[in-house]
């Protein structure tokens, strides 16, 4: 699965592009939250008349998508993407706010976009979206660890981090590890602090001599 967010305005525009029918086999509007009208395009002009009314906000949604990888891996069921998405607009501070769910089928790939109103009304000001996409990332992981989807490379790269010692960091890349015989293993940290030595850097704290993603990602 392949999350992807964005803050944006131009509601009409993006209201278009995902009612296309042309270029996926299959479009369904399955959830309308927080406006009047049942359509994108009247729910999104809703949203832009609050933004302009109540705040000077211009990106007054915020955009939100989940994709199988290329390869099929990755597939939710509907049950897991309103998880996911339940899970997503807690942690972003977006829960109870307007809200558009839409699914399309693109070459034989479900996929799903949420478009939420970042306009608090009974505030009167927009939700900020700080640190959004490492957000996005913690959300991701606690899915994936939950309901086992494969997820792109940059988030299995670090998957788990801060939970592995830096032995189990190195294998996880291919980098055998070595302790120098001087040193004894102490029982109450599982040797994470002790100067091991990789083959492919030298050592945990010493400049890489080739590339180490285990070094690389969790130094």
């Amino acid at each position: 699965m392949i999350p992807f967010a964005s803050q944006r305005g131009l509601g009409q525009d993006l209201a278009t592009h995902l009612m296309n029918e042309y270029d996926n086999e299959y479009m369904e509007l399955a959830d309308v939250r927080g406006a009047v009208a049942s359509d994108l395009h009247g729910a999104f002009a809703e949203w832009e008349a609050q933004a302009h009314a109540l705040t000077k906000c211009r990106d007054y949604l915020y955009s939100f998508s989940v994709n199988p990888l290329e390869d099929g891996y990755g597939r939710l069921t509907r049950e897991q993407h309103l998880d996911y998405i339940d899970r997503v607009e807690e942690k972003l501070g977006l829960s109870g706010q307007p809200r558009l769910v839409v699914f399309h089928i693109k070459d034989e790939r479900e996929h799903c976009h949420v478009v939420w109103s970042r306009i608090d009304v009974d505030q009167g000001k927009a939700v900020q979206m700080a640190f959004d996409h490492d957000k996005l990332m913690m959300v991701t992981r606690q899915f994936a660890r939950d309901h086992h989807p494969r997820l792109p490379d940059g988030y299995e790269q670090y998957f788990g981090q801060g939970r592995f010692t830096v032995r189990s960091r190195h294998a996880r890349q291919g980098c055998p590890l070595h302790r120098p015989r001087n040193h004894a293993k102490n029982s109450d940290n599982e040797g994470e602090n002790l100067p091991y030595r990789c083959h492919s850097h030298g050592g945990v704290n010493e400049p890489p001599h080739k590339p180490c993603l285990a070094f690389q990602a969790y130094s």
